[in-house]
């Protein structure tokens, strides 16, 4: 049985360590034609002033701040959040040569721990997808943030690497890519992410980023497809065998383009004002 990606127990496992996650932001890394980073572009879009509140839900192993550690102002007080110990370990350990001081604390982001208005800005990196009770979630988010503070949430297209979800499929029809406890409407991206963050923020842009993948190591795109949920080990009877196939598979379609296997991407931000009233 496939797995959802915001099942609870299905994301805890998933990210107990920050191991699926890093080999996932590997393959971007490595292959991205975009040569301007994710991270740095996110930063660029972050409107705080010189002495601000900033939290980060869900931060993972910190890649936001430790790619931008010599851009951060002096006067941001910043707390990483993150629903797995793991993780909040991780982007510890990632930071502890950037020369600025940081909060961590382990936080469910259905239920933040912080006062009502007590930041000027909070960062969701790809993570709202992963929530069961996104409403519940939004409520917090805007409570947490001052009046006239803003959110920076970001989150896939429906085309996200549908070059990588048709391989996939083509490999083994029974494999669930992009498997989701919600249906369609409920689960947070580009097509339907400003009618969830309506209700609670009523000014919104959102931002694209442009972007692809050039693969040249079939090794590197292998180590991402097994790093997802639908690809765990209790996926397969027999894990080895079945990544030894998919490898050699992914290596014949591969050759077939040239020795390049070339996957699209749909990226993006929404940025939501708080009402200051």
């Amino acid at each position: 049985m496939t797995k959802a990606h915001n099942d609870p127990q299905s994301i805890q496992e998933q990210y107990r360590t920050s191991a699926n996650l890093d080999a996932r932001i590997r393959l971007h890394v490595l292959y991205s034609t975009n040569q301007y980073g994710w991270t740095h572009w996110v930063l660029d879009q972050i409107e705080a002033p010189e002495q601000a509140h900033i939290l980060e839900i869900g931060c993972g192993p910190a890649s936001l701040w430790v790619e931008n550690g010599d851009r951060i102002l002096p006067g941001w007080q910043i707390t990483l959040t993150d629903q797995s110990a793991g993780m909040i370990a991780q982007a510890q350990a990632n930071l502890a040569a950037t020369p600025h001081e940081f909060r961590f604390e382990q936080v469910d982001a259905q239920s933040i721990p912080f006062t009502e208005g007590a930041f000027d800005v909070v960062i969701t990196n790809h993570m709202l997808y992963h929530v069961p009770d996104l409403p519940r979630a939004l409520g917090e988010i805007q409570r947490v943030l001052k009046p006239g503070g803003k959110l920076y949430a970001a989150t896939n297209g429906q085309n996200h690497m549908a070059e990588l979800r048709a391989l996939i499929h083509q490999f083994d029809p029974a494999l669930d890519y992009m498997a989701t406890a919600a249906p369609p409407e409920r689960f947070f991206s580009l097509e339907n992410g400003s009618a969830h963050l309506a209700p609670w923020f009523p000014m919104l842009e959102l931002r694209h980023y442009l972007d692809g993948l050039a693969v040249t190591d079939v090794n590197a795109l292998v180590d991402y497809v097994f790093s997802m949920t639908s690809f765990t080990s209790a996926t397969f009877s027999d894990p080895t065998a079945a990544r030894q196939a998919f490898t050699t598979y992914a290596q014949a379609q591969m050759q077939a383009q040239g020795g390049v296997f070339q996957i699209q991407k749909a990226t993006g931000l929404f940025i939501g004002t708080k009402d200051t009233i």
